[in-house]
């Protein structure tokens, strides 16, 4: 675990001081001050709002940003300044896969086990839901049911935090005494209850601008369009060609200007748009923490937008905050940053579910 850790800030120095990390670094300097001065009057922002602390946020997001992009180039496409690419193939080696956890066991038990303030938070799609053809037709077994409902009442929290809107995601799930995370952090149910994330609004014109320019544009049949308030989706798992829907759906990302202002993720034959507002499921993890004020988190996932999790949970785990498991969704496609960035693997919606027993078992 050293060897891997010592690898990754190698690598990470490394691309801080390339011509592309000073690059992000300039950007994000800009991006991350303007989200600083939006966020000055929020009690729930992470940010100090000292030069120094602008300097850190600048540094951090730009390597982030760096390394995500140079770790997606095989086989993921990416935005590259103004440009997105459908990614070049250039190196075709993959990340080996995490250790599994249900062989793995015997090294979280210690963690469930205790009695310190626990939290499990599971992605939707992909990890507690069978991924099907149609975003409607999603649903999760009576087993995951059974094993979630329990543990909402055993642990400090258990959350499904998802991409889709939040309100979907009670609807699919319907259990009691979950937190729902939907927009990628944008939105939080508890209890019937909605709260927004501050600036969750800020963006939404853009990304709605970007999606009705891309619905107008793009005539592919096949596409599902999903316009999720604070975020967007094209879906294009029915399309008759995928390959070619997605180069459509590129091009015609290259022709809106405004595309440059917003987010965009390639997903499992999905494209997401969203704001440039630092809300994702990385801030999501770290709200999650300090809200429930938890010691242990364990977050479960399975494709690129669960990167940013994944990434604020070793952060926090290298500051000392918390102990963390990362754990990636094993599929065909799975991205290969989920790979390196993840502690251990789970093969399979079937397999999320026999771990998410054993863990109703083994905590009394």
């Amino acid at each position: 675990m050293k060897v891997r850790h010592l690898y990754e800030h190698t690598f990470l120095l490394i691309l801080a001081f390339s011509r592309q990390g000073r690059r992000e670094f300039t950007s994000s300097l800009q991006r991350v001050g303007k989200r600083v001065q939006r966020q000055a009057n929020c009690r729930e922002s992470d940010c100090e709002f000292d030069r120094q602390h602008l300097v850190d946020c600048a540094w951090r997001d730009s390597i982030r940003k760096a390394a995500f992009q140079a770790r997606r180039v095989g086989s993921h496409a990416v935005w590259k300044g103004n440009q997105v690419s459908e990614g070049s193939g250039v190196d075709s080696r993959k990340p080996p896969v995490p250790p599994n956890l249900m062989a793995s066991l015997d090294s979280i038990l210690p963690i469930v086990a205790s009695n310190r303030r626990f939290g499990l938070v599971v992605d939707f799609d992909g990890t507690i839901s069978e991924i099907v053809s149609t975003p409607d037709e999603a649903g999760i077994s009576p087993e995951i049911t059974i094993a979630l409902s329990s543990l909402a009442s055993k642990l400090a929290l258990v959350s499904v935090m998802s991409g889709r809107a939040a309100s979907d995601v009670v609807q699919k799930v319907g259990i009691e005494g979950l937190l729902y995370v939907g927009n990628h952090g944008a939105e939080y149910i508890f209890d019937n209850r909605l709260d927004l994330a501050p600036n969750a609004a800020e963006g939404r014109e853009a990304v709605s601008h970007v999606f009705n320019r891309l619905q107008a544009t793009v005539d592919v049949s096949g596409l599902i369009w999903q316009d999720k308030g604070y975020s967007a989706s094209v879906h294009y798992r029915l399309a008759a060609n995928t390959d070619e829907a997605r180069h459509a759906l590129t091009e015609a990302l290259r022709s809106i200007p405004e595309a440059s202002e917003i987010e965009v993720f390639w997903g499992k034959l999905v494209l997401e748009l969203r704001a440039s507002h630092g809300l994702d499921k990385g801030y999501a993890i770290r709200k999650l923490v300090r809200d429930y004020n938890l010691d242990s988190v364990l977050f479960i996932g399975d494709d690129t937008t669960d990167l940013d999790a994944l990434i604020a949970l070793r952060e926090l785990v290298a500051q000392g905050a918390i102990d963390g498991t990362g754990v990636v969704v094993l599929h065909e496609d799975s991205p290969e940053a989920l790979l390196e960035a993840a502690d251990y693997s789970l093969d399979g919606v079937a397999e999320v579910e026999r771990f998410l027993n054993w863990l109703n078992g083994a905590i009394g």
